[in-house]
């Protein structure tokens, strides 16, 4: 992916979903023939992102068609609807002739905390893009991302002297399992003026993160939209956790950020040089490997995610404090986004 960075350190994929977030619909009785109170004052805004070369909108694997294909794999081993952000596990999920049983999946997940961006009551903002359904939403790997992405909004919005949409919005964390679900499989919920529409969700890494792995995989597969890449190296280990895991066997640790893979090396290992390869792996991918039925890939067996320790330390914080409402699953806020004509 081409470095397209903004002052901040984020990528253009970033910057592009702010601006979609801009203009809110004001009613939704006709989605076909709906109309906005506010268009974008940029031109071409998402003939941009097309016209870069970024690979975003020329998938060799669509985004749509690794949704449909892990979903496939979530109804197979009877993953079931989400029942509440603070169930201790997916409720009916069976165990399965998979690499890693879903619950345990389930479980190591867990720890990885995404943030979204909601309205005072927890409602997620989704996306209509271009004005058209299906709603999306967004979860982003890391807080400063989302809370850029939030503030831009606002900034652009006030500038252009648009309806108040973001009042009171706030940035809530979200498990990586329930973010996972919602992002593989399309949840029905209700919006403005009582509609009801199946939504979808993205996950979304760093562009930092993205361009570190562009750089050691040369196939541009992490240009591709919904890539969500893992870093590791060879020999690096955890100590067993027999009692989580079921082994006596060391844990292999992948981490979302190659500067906490080094850190991780560095804690081991201090003084040492790191490995010359840095491994890299698509979360999706991975996901698909250990859930799938019959799946054979046991080096994956003993995978562990490891969180950023700031970003535990940040959805804590979010989660303890009373004013930040939890994330809902079955309501959300649709907002427009759409380019202006030259």
């Amino acid at each position: 992916m081409k470095a397209f960075h903004n002052k901040n350190g984020y990528g253009k994929l970033v910057t592009t979903l702010l601006l979609l977030l801009v203009c809110h619909v004001e009613s939704f009785s006709s989605l076909s023939t709906h109309t906005t109170k506010t268009r974008f004052g940029m031109k071409n805004l998402l003939a941009t992102v097309n016209q870069e070369g970024d690979g975003m909108n020329n998938d060799n694997v669509s985004s749509s068609g690794r949704r449909v294909a892990v979903s496939t794999i979530f109804y197979t081993t009877s993953i079931l609807p989400l029942i509440s952000i603070t169930s201790p596990s997916i409720a009916g999920a069976k165990d399965s002739a998979s690499v890693v049983a879903p619950k345990e999946l389930a479980r190591r997940l867990r720890r990885i905390p995404t943030f979204s961006i909601v309205d005072p009551t927890g409602k997620p903002y989704m996306i209509l893009e271009g004005s058209r359904p299906p709603p999306i939403g967004y979860f982003f790997l890391n807080y400063e991302a989302a809370k850029f992405v939030l503030e831009d909004a606002i900034r652009v919005a006030v500038e252009g002297n648009y309806d108040n949409t973001w009042a009171g919005a706030k940035i809530t964390a979200v498990p990586l399992d329930f973010a996972m679900q919602l992002s593989v499989k399309k949840r029905t919920r209700k919006g403005q003026d009582g509609i009801t529409l199946e939504s979808i969700n993205d996950l979304i890494p760093s562009a930092a993160d993205l361009d570190d792995a562009s750089r050691l995989d040369k196939s541009g597969r992490y240009t591709q939209k919904g890539r969500v890449p893992m870093f590791y190296f060879d020999g690096l280990t955890l100590p067993p956790d027999e009692e989580a895991m079921g082994n006596a066997d060391p844990r292999v640790p992948v981490f979302f950020s190659k500067i906490d893979l080094l850190n991780e090396w560095n804690k081991q290992y201090p003084g040492q040089e790191p490995p010359k390869t840095t491994k890299v792996l698509d979360l999706i991918e991975t996901f698909q490997s250990l859930i799938r039925p019959g799946g054979t890939d046991k080096t994956l067996k003993n995978i562990v995610f490891v969180p950023n320790e700031q970003s535990l330390k940040t959805a804590s914080s979010l989660r303890s404090d009373a004013s930040i409402p939890k994330y809902s699953f079955d309501e959300m806020l649709m907002v427009a986004g759409k380019a202006s004509e030259k």
